[in-house]
């Protein structure tokens, strides 16, 4: 029994037999006083059973708290203290299993793995699981941390949408190849508004998870990301600038700035990374499928922090907080949207008819050679192509070189170049 929990018996104790040490009952004597107390129904104020006690009992207490003051009134320490009653040997050897298997498990889960294994039942307590987990640590305590001294300042935005955080965590390796997350967490509700997992953390793919959480759920007025080279590159700051979104980078190696969107990836590992076996994922598909499971009917569903409620005061989950707010959204067409986040590159046509982007040739009309044009790309698709010739002119589309086939091609013996 917790000391708190002592005290609180003493002071219940003591408020029965304080009439009776300071003598200010109407009774003639103290037994006479103990006696109108038989029969009496109290209620044990920690363990909540009720119980009648007899004249004798309320003159041990009285006795008692004269010799001892209030410390003679605590119950007794159990003989038992530090053992583990409600588990048996089997269950106390499954959770040192989950707990050497998993280090950073969550005791929620491990409960509900020893329900599944039929090693406990319903009865068994949270409390329980956590003392024996707690008690088994306590054998390899944790490295001392310590504060990086900068001053920290808990904020949270008034509205969803107001602001977005985003950044990349790592997950479980797939033949040999280790795999990302990426994600973009709403500030105000916490909700997650867009995530995937990737074999690479680059630009092309955080812009790609922008692009469907702007599609689905509107456009931020804020973008906090580190300074990494996903997020910092010239391709973004035109989209965000495009979009109307004010890009805010963190300062370098302040991940603590960021901290929303990096307990979402903690709470996430303690979850479900650090919980399974990852080597039954064989691929890509199937990370991703367990990542939006785990999102939508787990995450997305719970309070993350925020102690907004509704108008009957029930605490709102994630995704309702996020929808209070969806009459403030703004959207834009979605064809708009793909317009905006092709990739834009100056590039000089050269003699062969042909520009050059990632070690991939473009063919362009020969007449022109010779001029700067602008190449826009899909990064998503690199075979979507087009070109611009001046600003304001319209796209021209162009295809990936076939080199082969151009052999067969009948070539034209007299074309004029320019002023030629």
């Amino acid at each position: 029994m917790r000391f708190e929990d002592r005290e609180k018996i003493a002071l219940w104790k003591f408020g029965y037999i304080a009439p009776a040490y300071n003598k200010t009952h109407n009774f003639q004597s103290n037994a006479a006083y103990f006696k109108s107390l038989e029969g009496k129904e109290l209620r044990n104020p920690v363990t909540n059973t009720v119980r009648c006690y007899c004249k004798g009992t309320f003159e041990n207490w009285l006795s008692l708290y004269c010799r001892n003051g209030l410390e003679g009134l605590m119950p007794g320490l159990r003989s038992d203290a530090g053992t583990f009653r409600a588990l048996s040997d089997d269950a106390q050897r499954f959770i040192i299993d989950q707990i050497t298997r998993y280090p950073r498990i969550l005791n929620t889960i491990i409960r509900n793995r020893l329900l599944e294994n039929r090693l406990i039942d319903d009865g068994t307590s949270q409390s329980t699981i956590d003392r024996f987990v707690k008690n088994y640590h306590m054998r390899c305590p944790k490295k001392d941390e310590y504060h990086e001294g900068k001053d920290r300042k808990a904020f949270e935005f008034d509205y969803a949408n107001q602001l977005w955080q985003a950044d990349t965590t790592y997950l479980g390796k797939i033949d040999g190849r280790q795999t990302y997350l990426m994600m973009i967490l709403d500030d105000a509700s916490r909700m997650a508004v867009s995530f995937e997992v990737f074999f690479a953390d680059n630009a092309v793919n955080f812009q790609k998870i922008l692009k469907n959480g702007v599609k689905t759920y509107g456009i931020p007025s804020m973008l906090l990301v580190d300074n990494g080279s996903p997020y910092s590159n010239h391709q973004l700051h035109m989209i965000c600038a495009r979009l109307g979104i004010q890009l805010i980078h963190a300062p370098p190696r302040d991940g603590s700035v960021k901290g929303k969107v990096e307990k979402s990836f903690k709470t996430l590992k303690d979850s479900i990374y650090y919980c399974e076996d990852w080597g039954q994922y064989k691929s890509l598909d199937d990370i991703n499928l367990r990542v939006s499971e785990y999102i939508y009917t787990d995450y997305n569903t719970k309070s993350h922090g925020t102690t907004e409620t509704d108008n009957e005061g029930n605490l709102l989950n994630a995704r309702e907080r996020y929808l209070r707010d969806a009459d403030r959204f703004i959207y834009k067409d979605e064809d708009e949207i793909d317009q905006i986040f092709l990739h834009r590159y100056k590039r000089k046509v050269r003699t062969d008819a042909t520009i050059r982007y990632d070690n991939i040739f473009y063919e362009v009309p020969m007449e022109y050679i010779g001029e700067s044009v602008t190449l826009i790309i899909d990064p998503i698709d690199l075979s979507k192509a087009w070109i611009k010739s001046a600003e304001g002119a319209a796209l021209l589309p162009v295809s990936v070189l076939d080199r082969k086939a151009n052999r067969k091609v009948k070539r034209r013996q007299h074309i004029k170049i320019g002023g030629e």
